[in-house]
């Protein structure tokens, strides 16, 4: 796992080099679902990527507040 910041966003990447995830023959599961809409809650985006053979790469851009 990463955990960057990133100026103004705090930005994560976590991989593996497992099973891909097939978006055409299979939905999101919940964990993906979950992230996506917490991250959606607060501003950020999320992105998945996955290929066969590679693994998968999970995404992540949060914006932090300005502190006063």
């Amino acid at each position: 796992m990463q955990l960057r910041d990133e100026g103004g966003s705090l930005s994560f990447e976590v991989r593996d080099d497992g099973a891909d995830l097939d978006p055409e023959t299979a939905p999101p599961g919940a964990g993906v679902v979950n992230m996506n809409d917490r991250l959606d809650a607060v501003g950020g985006r999320c992105t998945v990527e996955s290929a066969p053979g590679a693994g998968t790469s999970v995404r992540g851009v949060v914006p932090v507040p300005a502190m006063a």
